[in-house]
């Protein structure tokens, strides 16, 4: 166990050691939206009280600016301690990566990534590759952490990723009914971003490791969350019964105390049947010294 300990803290000083040399890298999707920010003053405001006219130009003037940024970036804005989060679980396999801008981030600072997408855009960032959650069934796969950013729309991609990823960890950005949502369609309240299967299934079978704000539109409330698969031991975990070596175990000690318990009664009671009538008075002794005393107190 200490040798095994030595080794994981070994490795993790290793890539702290490798990521204190990371490139850092330009993002213009997160420039842009602090630029359209400071437009809106009313940016982190939208839900409260105030002027309905000045509150449907704000949408309006959001809608008109604010969407073209998700479809040509991505829908979620990364900034620099998501992409430092992300470095320090590589390798990485991202799947529905739309044009692959995280991943080309990644890329730049010198983090292991491969990215898939079920169609290539002209207007990747990237070297986006055609596939979807069967390859997480391949060897590509293999020893890499699970990203998914925006996973799902009206499909459940999230949970298909789910049903054939085996390795360790995932990563997930937008909402989770987990991290807290703004309750949007058409997966309210389990917010816009991700299938409500999913985040159950996510939530029964891992363990959130962090959570971290990021930057996003009024109308989200996206965060980066780490995610490690949970091991349940079994006899010691209160959602797992004893295993079945364990439980055959328990069941042989049982019957072989009963078995010997059996055998000596019988023993016993042919002994006394087999033996004279000295038995039986002996017995009647007994039962007479019992009754001596109530007689006594009588």
């Amino acid at each position: 166990f200490t040798s095994q300990m030595k080794d994981f803290f070994a490795s993790r000083q290793s890539k702290r050691s490798a990521h204190k040399s990371l490139k850092q890298v330009k993002n213009p999707y997160l420039k842009e939206i602090r630029s359209l920010r400071k437009s809106i003053p009313e940016w982190d405001n939208f839900f409260s009280e105030g002027d309905d006219e000045t509150r449907g130009n704000n949408w309006v003037r959001l809608d008109v600016l604010g969407q073209p940024l998700s479809e040509k970036y991505a829908w979620a804005i990364p900034n620099n301690r998501a992409l430092n989060i992300l470095s320090e679980f590589s390798p990485l396999i991202e799947i529905g990566c739309g044009k692959g801008y995280w991943a080309s981030l990644l890329e730049e600072m010198g983090v292991d990534i491969v990215c898939y997408d079920k169609k290539k855009s002209r207007q990747a960032f990237t070297d986006v590759q055609i596939g979807g959650p069967k390859v997480l069934s391949e060897p590509v796969a293999k020893d890499r952490t699970l990203f998914l950013c925006y996973p799902d729309d009206s499909t459940n991609l999230a949970l298909k990723c789910w049903e054939r990823y085996s390795g360790e960890y995932i990563i997930h950005v937008g909402e989770l009914i987990t991290t807290g949502t703004l309750s949007g369609q058409p997966q309210a309240p389990f917010g816009r971003t991700t299938g409500s299967e999913f985040s159950v299934a996510l939530a029964e079978t891992f363990h959130c490791l962090l959570v971290a704000g990021l930057p996003r539109f009024p109308f989200s409330k996206d965060c980066i969350s780490v995610w490690k698969r949970t091991v349940f031991v079994p006899g010691k975990s209160a959602m797992l019964p004893p295993s079945d070596s364990e439980a055959e175990k328990e069941e042989e000690e049982v019957p072989k105390k009963k078995k010997v318990d059996i055998k000596k009664g019988k023993q016993s009671q042919s002994s006394g049947s087999e033996g004279s009538s000295d038995g039986e008075e002996g017995e009647e002794e007994e039962e007479e010294e019992e009754e001596d005393p109530l007689a006594a107190n009588s």
